[in-house]
């Protein structure tokens, strides 16, 4: 019997930039949910590590790329501008460089034609400014790859200088998951949302993050790279639940690490550990757990609040509590605690 071709056999050395396309059966969903086309080129097989794949995406298809996003057609724009308004400045400078040097050399008949001269290498400058631009940022767009799957994530980037970048991360190495969306407005005008997924170790080490931009104000493209961020948190999510459960079912309390505080959930009740000191509440000596201007205020009953002081009332920012979306499913789950 002839031994199985190896993984180099295949596909070539991991990391070389040679054409893969994944079989059309089965199709992999991409992660904003939406079935995948045939035409998608994955670039690389799918590392075993990261378990069965839930969903895949890819900004190439095996004839070129796929639609912009919004963010990079807004940078196209921007660049367009830019390259317009100081190529237009440079050709005028240049006009006037030109002018000087022809009357130097006795070529006053420029003179007349100064301003014709100027509108000219202006607009050229002006052309030629947009268009280098828009080709520089047209040509910095890198191949890339990106698969969720049920044990951890995968992303792979062909890089323009220094070669691929193959990142492999299982949710199995990182302890906790933090998440930052920023919207940004300049004048009252939105101009597009920051998000921060950052997945850590037990030594605090970033293990795996996905970063960028969006707008939020509209349809997003099915390639925009933010469905990366919320399908990988989804499987992060379902992959916690599952520790956090038999963590309760074995020690009775799950923890949830806020700054230097946590959140400690149990069958009925919470544990609060704030400024080195723990307590534990049952649920029913609550008077009321909320979100207010972005913390997380739990209230026991009888508490009392003060411009200085407070007494039974406990806040926490939600921006630093760790795997947000799991902690609120366990709450539902352990005490009935539920969000709307």
């Amino acid at each position: 019997m002839q031994p199985s071709p190896s993984f180099e056999q295949q596909f070539g050395p991991q990391g070389t930039p040679g054409p893969y396309r994944q079989p059309v059966e089965p199709a992999w969903m991409r992660h904003d949910r939406t079935a995948g086309h045939p035409e998608d080129d994955f670039l690389v097989p799918v590392e075993p590590a990261i378990g069965p794949v839930l969903s895949a995406c890819t900004n190439r298809t095996k004839h070129g790329w796929h639609r912009a996003t919004k963010i990079q057609r807004n940078q196209r724009i921007a660049a367009g501008v830019l390259g317009f308004i100081f190529g237009g400045i440079a050709g005028a400078i240049f006009a006037q460089l030109v002018r000087d040097l022809a009357l130097q050399l006795g070529f006053f008949v420029v003179v007349q034609f100064e301003g014709a001269l100027t509108a000219l290498l202006g607009l050229g400058g002006a052309l030629f400014g947009t268009a280098l631009l828009v080709a520089i940022v047209w040509f910095l767009r890198r191949p890339q790859a990106t698969f969720v799957g049920k044990q951890g994530l995968m992303r792979y980037t062909r890089g323009l200088l220094f070669g691929p970048k193959h990142e492999v991360f299982r949710f199995d190495d990182a302890s906790e998951l933090k998440v930052q969306r920023i919207r940004h407005f300049v004048n009252g005008v939105y101009t597009g949302t920051n998000f921060d997924y950052t997945w850590r170790d037990a030594n605090g080490k970033i293990a795996f993050r996905i970063a960028g931009q969006f707008r939020d104000d509209g349809a997003l493209e099915p390639t925009d790279p933010v469905h990366f961020a919320f399908a990988a948190e989804s499987a992060w999510s379902a992959h916690r639940i599952q520790h956090f459960d038999r963590m309760i079912a074995q020690q009775g309390i799950a923890r949830f690490a806020c700054g230097r505080d946590w959140i400690g959930i149990g069958k009925g009740f919470l544990e609060i550990g704030a400024s080195g000191r723990s307590e534990q509440i049952r649920i029913e000596e609550t008077q009321d757990i909320h979100f207010e201007q972005g913390m997380l205020v739990i209230k026991k009953k009888g508490a009392k609040e003060g411009l200085f002081k407070s007494e039974g009332v406990y806040r926490f920012p939600v921006a630093a509590l760790t795997d947000f979306q799991v902690f609120l499913v366990v709450l539902e789950e352990q005490t009935g605690v539920r969000f709307r």
